[in-house]
């Protein structure tokens, strides 16, 4: 009886340790990818301000370029 509550103990030791294991490694993927998403998330918003710089830089040339233009006649 001792012996098959030790042998019982022995084998949930065991589960439980395995179970251990798989979550660390769960643990560690989702930690790696918490960490990709960052960086990708970096790069996609140092993307965006790059893109509203180049946005804002031809606005300002279109503009630069449109108080060149002679005015519209009949627009005085």
């Amino acid at each position: 009886m001792q012996r098959e509550a030790i042998a019982r103990q022995e084998a949930a030791t065991a589960k439980l340790q395995e179970a251990e294991v798989r979550w660390s490694d769960h643990v560690r993927r989702m930690e790696t990818m918490i960490a990709e998403d960052k960086q990708w998330t970096k790069r996609i918003f140092a993307e965006l301000d790059d893109q509203r710089d180049e946005r804002r830089a031809l606005l300002e040339a279109l503009f630069r370029l449109m108080d060149r233009l002679p005015p519209q006649p009949g627009s005085a």
